[in-house]
Order: C-alpha cells, then sequence, then structure tokens
C-alpha cells in the first residue's frame, strides 16, 4: 500500500493519466488489488465473483477518475467502488434476503465469554500449513456479512476507524461496535481449529467487574483507543487475571493471523488475468508502452498467460 507519502506523486500519477497517458493506470491501482479483492470477498465469499468485482470496479475507477478529489485515499475511493459494485452483484443475484437473515444472527447482547482457551502465540509457520489457511478462511466465510466487511477493512487492510467508517458509510462506533464482536466470534471460531487447550469455564454469574470492563473493551483495549485511566486499569487487571489475559491475547492472534496476506491470497493467475482486462479496455497510444505484453526476450515460463 502506498504510504501517506506517496500521495504526492500519486496525485502527480492521476494527472498524467487524466492527460491521456492512460496506460499508467495500472501502475496506480496495482497496490491495491489484494485489498479491493479482499473487500469484494468479504461480501460474496466466492473468487470467482470477487476477482470479477475487481476487474469492473478498476474499469469503473479509470471511467470516473476524473471525480476523485482526493479528498481520501485512492485506495479508500476505489474500496467503496467495490463495496458498492459486489453489493449490487449480490441484489441481482437474489441472495440479498439470505443476507438479510445472516445479518442477525449475532445479537447486540454484551458478549459473555464462555469458554477459557489457553492462548499462546501461534507461530507464522502454521499458516503454511494448507488446512491451517482453511480453517481460518472458513471461521472468517461464518461470520455475518457486516461483520467480515468491516474485520477485512480494518484488521486485514488496516484501514483506520474513520476509513473504514466512511467506505462502509457508518458512523464510526458501530465501526467499533461490528469490529469488536468479529474479532471475539472468530477468536471462538479458531481456537479450537488452532488446537488449543481449554482450561476452564467462566459463568457470567462468576464475572467480576473489571472481567466485563476488559470484555467489552479488548478491542479498543488492543487498538490502543482507550482512556489513559481505563487502560492502566485494564493493564493492572491483567497482570492478575489469566482469564482476561487469555482474552486479549487470543483476540490479537486473530488480527495477527488473519492480518498474513497467506491466508486471503489473491487466486493464481489473478494478476494476468486484470492487466489482460484492463489492456482490452485502455487505449494505447503510439509509442507508449507502460502496459504492453511481456517481452519476448524473456523466458517462456516467466510469462503470463490470461485465463480464458
Amino acid at each position: 500500500m502506498i504510504d501517506y507519502e506517496g500521495r504526492e506523486g500519486e496525485a502527480a500519477l492521476i494527472r498524467r493519466i487524466l492527460g491521456g497517458e492512460t496506460e499508467l493506470y495500472y501502475q496506480l491501482v496495482r497496490p491495491y488489488q489484494r485489498m479491493i479483492y479482499a473487500t469484494a470477498f468479504s461480501i460474496l465469499r466466492n473468487e470467482i465473483d470477487a476477482e470479477d468485482v475487481v476487474q469492473q470496479t478498476l474499469l469503473n475507477g479509470l471511467a470516473a477518475l476524473r471525480s476523485f478529489r482526493a479528498q481520501s485515499r485512492i485506495s479508500t475511493w476505489l474500496t467503496q467502488i467495490a463495496l458498492n459494485e459486489a453489493r449490487l452483484r449480490l441484489r441481482k443475484a437474489r441472495l440479498h434476503r439470505f443476507v438479510s437473515i445472516e445479518d442477525i444472527t449475532m445479537t447486540a447482547r454484551e458478549p459473555i465469554i464462555v469458554n477459557l482457551i489457553e492462548w499462546k502465540r501461534i507461530p507464522s509457520n502454521a499458516l503454511e500449513r494448507e488446512e491451517t489457511r482453511k480453517s481460518l478462511m472458513n471461521a472468517f466465510e461464518s461470520l455475518p456479512r457486516i461483520y467480515r466487511e468491516v474485520f477485512v477493512l480494518r484488521d486485514v487492510e488496516e484501514l483506520s476507524i474513520a476509513e473504514t467508517a466512511k467506505v462502509l458509510g457508518i458512523r464510526e462506533v458501530n465501526v467499533k461496535t461490528r469490529l469488536h464482536r468479529a474479532r471475539m466470534k472468530m477468536r471462538e471460531l479458531i481456537a479450537g481449529t488452532l488446537g488449543l487447550q481449554l482450561r476452564w469455564s467462566v459463568s457470567k454469574t462468576t464475572a467480576i467487574a473489571d472481567c466485563r470492563i476488559v470484555w467489552r473493551e479488548c478491542s479498543n483495549f488492543i487498538d490502543d483507543d482507550v482512556a489513559r485511566i481505563l487502560h492502566t486499569r485494564i493493564t493492572a487487571h491483567l497482570r492478575v487475571c489469566r482469564r482476561c489475559k487469555s482474552v486479549i491475547a487470543g483476540v490479537r492472534n486473530v488480527v495477527r493471523l488473519m492480518g498474513d496476506p497467506r491466508v486471503l491470497r489473491l487466486p493464481r493467475g489473478f494478476r494476468g488475468r486484470l492487466r489482460e482486462r484492463l489492456r482490452s479496455h485502455i487505449p494505447m497510444p503510439q509509442g507508449r508502452s507502460a502496459m504492453r505484453r511481456p517481452s519476448r526476450r524473456r523466458s517462456k515460463g516467466s510469462r503470463v498467460v490470461a485465463k480464458q
């Protein structure tokens, strides 16, 4: 992802594209392909449909580039386009009635920690196992759509709370609420998959006041988004409460694991197919070569072949 310091160069690139060098568009959008794909996948849960949305999003983005006012990052603007395109496809496929049922399956009550899982840091090489990545994706796909969306934007693509709220068209407080529920549910779903051991049970009646504060504020706490006095209180509580320490460790592991690009990967051949789709719609000024096919001097094995 291009950082804030790169936005000035990005703005210059946009000016050149609008000035007629449309072949530079792929260079502009290349850093954001995975972000757009992840956003589409969080809604559609289908690789082929999500890839189609990415291609259509980037074509729509090129057509509407003149309307981009740089009030937000180009990545945020493109993500909004992808979100709208994916939701439109969902409606066209007449799946909205299932989504509406799915969206209310998680209640608005505060989560109660029923099972305490003994969390430890999961080694990075665990993600090299295909079954581990598949289990993580199955857990993610089982979340209601509104929680998948916010989880991808905030924890996978690392948008800020404000950016996530803007993309989704909801208030920041709603982003925080949905994110908290998504993280807690993911923690519950993947604990057994990763072979973590159940130590004891905690019932609603035995939870002490500070435990309930930790469970309610754990997402804000790991995001360092709580008042200093509350942060101090939670930190002190974690020193003496094993169960709350486990909850915090579990949520942190969820964020770290799902943020790894090996989990939500681009489909094989994705970039080549995208280049071909863009190339077929972007006029190539004579003498320009930024998006021409790979040189014949390259080995045959290194060429990208577009899927028909």
